[in-house]
């Protein structure tokens, strides 16, 4: 595979970066304090210091670290954009006595693998979400009603940051966070981002439906019918008063969504425990998604079912309406449609067929 140019990387980095001011990213993830020393790349150095995060935490590159700076230090954290669990390793055999974690998996990341998380004894249903698809609002409902025991998902910083990485193990991740759980987890993937480590050889869809089956895992696939709404809120999450995006330009984003979400609800509906849920069927009938979830679950029947408000997953401005309308003759501008007498939608090819001008 050809190494990734990382100049391009500081544009990502735009994104990263805000994540990195309102979440201090990875210093409140990781666990990073004062006292700590975060090894890193140069890039994400300059990411972390623009942002101006991280205390009196020392960031150093490799080649930066000392004896002397270690045997000072409360721990050591790994950060880096390729090699991360090599240098981890690296560090452990130079300094015995050191703690030394990578912040990408967590103190056990060197030391869990695929079949352990597989015969670990929690019992897994894995959630794949399309972006904007309503996770936030389906974790609070299995929540509020006790469905789990425990829900496990990535921050936006973490699936933007294993989207940087060059080597970026989702299963040595999954692994690493199931490590001394019991009982009910549910685990949230987003789906774009098993799809970008697919398209870079870092994802094998065989080997996923095979470790789901192994594990005796459900399986959820989450999506939203209503595409503007999810590109719209794709580009302006996180942003505190959205100006309106240009549909034309976001209309190759869900294009992309729209294939990923072909190709992987084909592969995971050959799984022995498999469901679908759409935003608008968890919005609209919350109560039903619930019931279908603990039927799913072998929970038993809930006396009182909690419904909380799915405010957050809502697309609320003063410009939805507009760009919704945008959106949707942007689509029949890139489908070369146009209405016939009866209303409805055709290609100019049909047009020509049908005698009508275009």
């Amino acid at each position: 595979m050809a190494a990734r140019d990382h100049s391009n990387l500081r544009l990502k980095y735009a994104g990263l970066r805000a994540l990195v001011e309102a979440q201090h990213w990875p210093f409140t993830a990781a666990g990073i304090t004062d006292g700590d020393i975060l090894v890193t790349d140069d890039t994400v150095a300059e990411v972390l210091s623009a942002a101006e995060v991280g205390g009196q935490t020392k960031v150093l590159p490799p080649s930066g670290l000392t004896p002397e700076l270690v045997a000072a230090a409360g721990r050591v954290f790994v950060l880096l954009l390729n090699g991360e669990l090599a240098c981890v390793r690296r560090l452990k055999q130079r300094f015995p006595e050191a703690a030394i974690v990578s912040a990408t998996y967590g103190e056990h990341g060197c030391n869990v693998d695929l079949a352990s998380a597989a015969a670990m004894g929690a019992e897994v249903t894995a959630v794949v979400s399309s972006p904007c698809s309503g996770f936030g609002y389906l974790q609070d409902l299995i929540e509020a009603n006790g469905m789990v025991d425990t829900v496990i998902s990535m921050s936006g910083a973490d699936i933007l940051w294993a989207k940087c990485q060059q080597d970026f193990n989702l299963a040595r991740w999954v692994a690493a966070k199931l490590q001394g759980l019991q009982g009910h987890v549910v685990l949230d993937l987003e789906l774009t981002l098993i799809d970008h480590l697919r398209e870079q050889g870092l994802f094998l869809q065989g080997k996923f439906k095979f470790l789901l089956v192994a594990a005796d895992a459900r399986l959820i696939f989450m999506t939203r019918r209503n595409r503007a709404d999810q590109i719209a809120l794709i580009q302006t999450r996180g942003i505190n008063d959205p100006v309106e995006p240009d549909a034309e330009t976001l209309l190759p984003v869900a294009l992309e969504i729209i294939a990923a979400e072909a190709r992987y609800e084909k592969l995971f509906g050959m799984l022995p425990y498999f469901r679908t849920v759409t935003y608008e069927e968890l919005t609209g009938n919350p109560i039903d998604v619930v019931k279908m979830l603990t039927a799913f679950f072998e929970r038993p029947s809930l006396r009182k079912i909690s419904v909380t408000n799915p405010a957050t997953e809502m697309l609320d401005v003063v410009w939805r309406d507009s760009f919704r309308v945008k959106y949707k003759a942007a689509v029949v501008e890139f489908l070369a449609l146009s209405k016939n007498e009866l209303g409805s939608y055709q290609t100019k090819t049909e047009q020509r067929q049908s005698g009508q001008r275009d």
